[in-house]
C-alpha cells in the first residue's frame, strides 16, 4: 500500500466532533463571535472535508456565501 493510501485512509477513519466545538474553534481561531462574522451559519456540517468538517455561511459584511472548514 503506498504512503497516499495510508493517509488516505488515516483521514477518512477520523471521527467528527460536536457543532459546539466546532463553532468555540472558530470563536478561538478568529477572535471574534460568530455573529460579528456571519449572518447565518449552518447549524451542522454540509460536507465532511480532510481533516475537518465544513459549515455554509454568510459573510455579515458582504453578504457572500462561504465554505468554513473547521
Amino acid at each position: 500500500m503506498s504512503s497516499f493510501s495510508k493517509m488516505s485512509q488515516i483521514g477518512d477513519a477520523l471521527p467528527t466532533f460536536s457543532d459546539a466545538e466546532a463553532f468555540a474553534c472558530i470563536k478561538r481561531e478568529l477572535g471574534l463571535s460568530l455573529d460579528s462574522i456571519y449572518s447565518s451559519i449552518s447549524l451542522s456540517p454540509i460536507a465532511a472535508a480532510s481533516l475537518g468538517q465544513v459549515y455554509k455561511a454568510q459573510l455579515r459584511y458582504s453578504s457572500q456565501f462561504v465554505a468554513v472548514k473547521v
